[in-house]
């Protein structure tokens, strides 16, 4: 439909190619295995695919008349090249993601083996959507498993498929119960499933994985509209969000290292964006001795709110002796500000250009 080809488009947009090459892949094997051949002409319906190309389009092309190369890092480098490449981070072996499909949908997956029975596919009105659901559930796991380097977070599509078979197991097992052992499994599952549920908010909730947001807000009541924010060898994705940074955050981190365009983390999708924003790159991403050149050269009254860890007050030269303005369990922010004092500690008093 029309509308399914918007939604394929805004999918493109939010997750590239395979926003529409899963689904895709899902319909077509699933029609195949019905054998629905008419099926196959709307995947390729031309007020479809219009609907498609007008949404998905317009943003590719002006991203490609803004910043040229944009179509060969997306496409090829992004898609394919880092699909076949084993240099990535967290290389996982094949079968990586079925155990975490199993352990994210306990206690229901121990029903799990009610699925491998053929009874369970057997004719009837609801094997339509059993096998709708088999192929959505094996076209994520497999495709994701292609790849050396595996996170959780991708095989997360396939939870609700997964959940309605196990949902279809749990309703055919209390169709034919006779003795009342289904409907009192199922109450326990529920239990230690709300139990499991409880005890993963509250983790999460008391181990935040290190948000800027406290900190920020802190430095928000004092900070100016004309402060610099700098992020030493991290980069706190909401910091400036949460500081409402007038300017991008510098990053102070050694960006010569030849591990840096490798190594699959923030430092290269900075580098990489770097390239194509080079003025850009070159204020934001910058060395140590850039970083003390640049508040030597600093006028008198500028103001620089850094970010780092309690270590780094003892290692980089200008928070040396200084105090930090807010602190966390993990991070700390000085502020730095131009004057006399700072370039005798830090220039021996010369001002040096940035």
């Amino acid at each position: 439909s029309v509308a399914a080809a918007a939604l394929a488009g805004l999918a493109v947009l939010a997750k590239g190619l395979i926003g529409l090459v899963l689904p895709g892949a899902i319909l077509l094997l699933w029609l195949v295995w019905e054998r629905r051949w008419r099926g196959l002409a709307a995947l390729v319906w031309p007020p479809a695919l219009l609907v498609f190309m007008a949404v998905a389009a317009p943003w590719f092309v002006l991203m490609q008349l803004r910043f040229p190369g944009f179509y060969d890092y997306f496409f090829i480098y992004q898609h394919f090249q880092r699909f076949a490449a084993s240099g990535f981070n967290n290389a996982q072996p094949f079968w990586f993601y079925l155990p975490v499909l199993a352990g994210l949908s306990l206690p229901w997956s121990l029903w799990g083996g009610g699925i491998l029975r053929r009874a369970f596919w057997a004719e009837g009105p609801e094997r339509s959507l059993r096998r709708m659901a088999a192929v959505w559930f094996a076209v994520v796991v497999v495709f994701f498993s292609l790849p050396h380097s595996k996170l959780i977070g991708y095989v997360l599509p396939a939870l609700a498929p997964l959940a309605f078979l196990l949902a279809e197991v749990i309703r055919a097992a209390w169709r034919g119960d006779t003795g009342g052992m289904t409907p009192r499994l199922v109450r326990i599952s529920a239990a230690v499933a709300a139990g499991i549920c409880v005890i993963a908010v509250g983790i999460a909730a008391f181990n935040g994985r290190g948000s800027a947001s406290p900190l920020a807000k802190v430095v928000r009541q004092e900070a100016r509209p004309d402060d610099t924010f700098v992020s030493l060898h991290a980069y706190p994705f909401d910091l400036a969000l949460y500081a409402r940074a007038p300017r991008p955050t510098w990053v102070v981190d050694d960006w010569l290292n030849p591990e840096v365009p490798v190594r699959d983390n923030w430092r290269k999708e900075l580098y990489d964006a770097a390239k194509f924003d080079p003025v850009t790159g070159a204020q934001v991403l910058v060395s140590a001795a850039q970083f003390n050149a640049r508040l030597c050269a600093a006028p008198d009254g500028a103001r620089f709110w850094v970010w780092g860890g309690h270590g780094d007050g003892a290692v980089y030269m200008p928070l040396q002796g200084v105090k930090p303005a807010a602190t966390s369990a993990r991070h700390a922010m000085w502020l730095l500000q131009a004057d006399a004092a700072l370039r005798k500690r830090l220039c021996a008093g010369t001002p040096t250009a940035g």
